[in-house]
């Protein structure tokens, strides 16, 4: 199974977060609870959708050498 690099999915993630719609970011500033609930959810399915370009699977017997999966 092949590893993401770290640099890569966080220079992946950055540029996705910096691109967001403003819509999606000014909600987090609210003073509202519900108004930055509905941003943070919004602002999670902008990103799971950036990330559906990655592949993830799960490793049958993880070995010793093995650095923590997503799943």
């Amino acid at each position: 199974m092949s590893r993401i690099d770290p640099s890569h999915l966080a220079h992946d993630l950055e540029i996705a977060l910096a691109t967001a719609p403003h819509d999606l970011t000014v909600g987090l500033l609210g003073s509202d609870r519900r108004t930055r609930s509905a941003a943070v959810s919004r602002l999670a399915f902008h990103l799971a959708d950036r990330l559906s370009c990655y592949e993830f699977t799960l490793a049958d017997e993880p070995q010793a050498d093995d650095q923590p999966r997503f799943f």
